[in-house]
Order: structure tokens, then sequence, then C-alpha cells
């Protein structure tokens, strides 16, 4: 064998070892890429399935915030209104004719007597919407339903809103019309609190 055919040999050899080498590389890249893609698919879906659980999340807490705010909203307006009531209720106590707001501070005044020997304690406008004969409508009254009754009148006139302070020894009851308005507003503003939570 000539030098030549020597040559082409090694050549032909040198092409074929090549091309193994290279058919190899080839089937190894294609194995190499195929496992990325089944990894990179594998990591698609955890990734879109984590996110579609993290949008779920978050939609619930968007939905949850968004309902406590109307909650919140709601329980604002219901206590505005409340506010509103007592504000107007209050107005036309204090707007009512000499004889109206006396048959209610009477009414009023009967419902908290107990002993019959009260003292009640007003302000200087209230004493002047009053008639003078008005304590003894209120004792004939309460005397008609207990036994004999005689609250007086203090003498002290007292910087207090509208309505009276009932004495009984060293016990006050409040009966201003604000302090009662106020206990019926807490009272209902505990009840809107209970029906919304």
């Amino acid at each position: 064998m000539g030098a030549e055919k020597i040559i082409e040999k090694i050549i032909a050899d040198a092409e074929e070892k090549a091309r193994e080498i290279t058919s190899g590389a080839q089937a190894e890249a294609g194995r190499i890429v195929a496992a990325a893609n089944e990894a990179a698919a594998e990591k698609k879906e955890k990734s879109l399935a984590e996110g579609e659980k993290e949008a779920a999340l978050t939609k619930q807490r968007i939905v949850s915030s968004a309902h406590m705010e109307a909650k919140k909203l709601l329980l604002q307006a219901r206590q505005d209104l409340l506010s509103e009531a007592f504000a107007a209720a209050l107005n036309k106590i204090q707007n009512m004719d000499n004889a109206q707001f006396e048959r209610l501070m009477t009414d009023l005044m009967v419902n908290l007597i107990e002993t019959g020997d009260e003292t009640v304690i007003i302000n200087e406008a209230d004493k002047k919407r009053l008639s003078p004969d008005f304590l003894y409508y209120v004792n004939r009254t309460v005397a008609k339903e207990q036994v004999p009754c005689n609250v007086t009148m203090s003498d002290e006139a007292r910087d207090i809103p509208s309505g009276f302070i009932l004495k009984r020894g060293d016990v006050e009851i409040n009966a201003t019309f604000e302090a009662l308005l106020r206990q019926k507003k807490d009272a209902l503003s505990a009840e809107v609190v209970k029906i919304l939570f």
C-alpha cells in the first residue's frame, strides 16, 4: 500500500471517527435538550400551580379586605345616622314649647323617683321654662302610684345641659337629656356592631 493510500485511509478513518463523535455529541445534545425541556416544562407547571395558588390567596385577601372595608363603612354610616337622629331628638327637645317640655320633664321624673324624698337640680334656663306648680304636679302624680311624695327643687342651679339631676341622699342620677340620649346611643351602637360582626 502506497503512502497515498495510507493517507487516504487515515483521513477516511479520521472522518469516520469525526462523524461518530459528531453523531454521539448530537445525540447527547438531543438528550440534554430533551431533559432541559422536560425540566423546564415541570418547572413551568410547578410555577403555574404556585402562581395560581398565590393568585387565589391574593384574591381571597383582596375580597376579605373589601368585605371588611364595606363593614367598616356600613358601621360608620349607621353610627353617623344614629348621631344625626340623636342630635335631631335633642334639638326637638330643646325647641319644645314650655308646656311640652314640662310634660316631658314630669314623665321622666315620675319614672325615676323612688323614695319621694329626692331633690331636683336643674339649670337656670330650664327653671324658667317650668311653671311654678311643676313639682306640685310631679308629687301628686307619684303619690297616686306610691306613698306620699315630697320631691323638692334645689336652690342650687347647676351648669348642666337641659334635663335634671335627681339627688337621693349622696347619690345623684344624671337625667340630662344629653346623658339619657348618649346611653341610648351607646346601647344602639353596640347592637349595630353585633349585627355587623
